[in-house]
């Protein structure tokens, strides 16, 4: 392996601060002297912004957001700052579910329905913030980050970004920069094992084109499990598509 070839392999950990201090200081020295590494760190960066933007932002009653992430992350937010780009995340599923429940309690036109989507909000929030919080603990626990850009015919920027938490054996999957695709085509997420591919669930990206997903690893894997793929395929195939159909992202180990 190439000194240049390190570099290279480490850019996805440096982005997303999972080396220790001595290989981000090395990076960090080399980044001014190599186009093709500075290049490549400015599109992780700017694809990392996109992983918020599953869900539309709605705006949150002043202090929601605040209150919905200490719970979440168990943190204080006077306690030491969390990447930009989670913070994003986490407050955009928290801004869609305060901004449903003020919607709910607004339309309430007795003190029983106020009362009623009090309770709803509450128990939509509990429900939020534990879901967060099972999101935050596999990218927190990630052994493992890999990215890939997306092969879309035609389209640019899209990418897609796995968290490997080895611990609890799951994913976190997040994807931006999805088109909309033809009524009755959909994208469909493989785990790629040694024997071959085994079908994972279908990946339904928002009308923003981002998409996220948390999965387990399959119970008869077809061989060691390598990595993943993304493709499209027909909805006529459902529930057993071939796997046939154009694979536009490969990540591997």
């Amino acid at each position: 392996m190439t000194e240049h070839h390190w570099f290279r392999e480490q850019l996805v950990e440096y982005a997303t601060a999972q080396l220790s201090t001595e290989d981000m200081r090395l990076i960090e020295e080399h980044l001014p002297h190599c186009d093709d590494c500075r290049n490549e760190v400015d599109a992780i960066q700017h694809d990392l912004r996109y992983l918020g933007m599953a869900a539309t932002p709605v705006p949150p009653r002043p202090g929601f957001a605040a209150r919905t992430l200490e719970a979440a992350t168990g943190r204080s937010q006077r306690s030491p700052r969390m990447a930009p780009w989670i913070i994003t995340a986490l407050a955009a599923s928290t801004a869609l579910a305060a901004g449903l429940a003020w919607q709910a309690r607004a339309t309430a036109s007795t003190s029983a329905q106020t009362l009623a989507g009090l309770t709803n909000e509450l128990a939509g929030s509990r429900a939020t913030a534990l879901a967060l919080a099972d999101t935050l603990s596999i990218v927190r626990k990630a052994g493992k980050v890999v990215y890939a850009s997306l092969a879309m015919p035609g389209q640019a920027g899209g990418g897609v970004v796995l968290f490997d938490d080895a611990t609890t054996h799951r994913w976190q999957v997040v994807a931006h920069g999805l088109p909309a695709l033809p009524v009755g085509q959909r994208y469909q997420f493989w785990f790629v094992g040694e024997d071959g591919m085994l079908q994972g669930l279908p990946l339904v990206p928002s009308a923003a084109g981002s998409a996220s997903l948390i999965t387990g690893m399959p119970d008869s894997p077809p061989g060691k499990i390598m990595g993943a793929a993304i493709t499209i395929e027909s909805d006529q195939s459902a529930p057993n598509p071939t796997g046939h159909g154009p694979k536009i992202a490969t990540l591997m180990l």
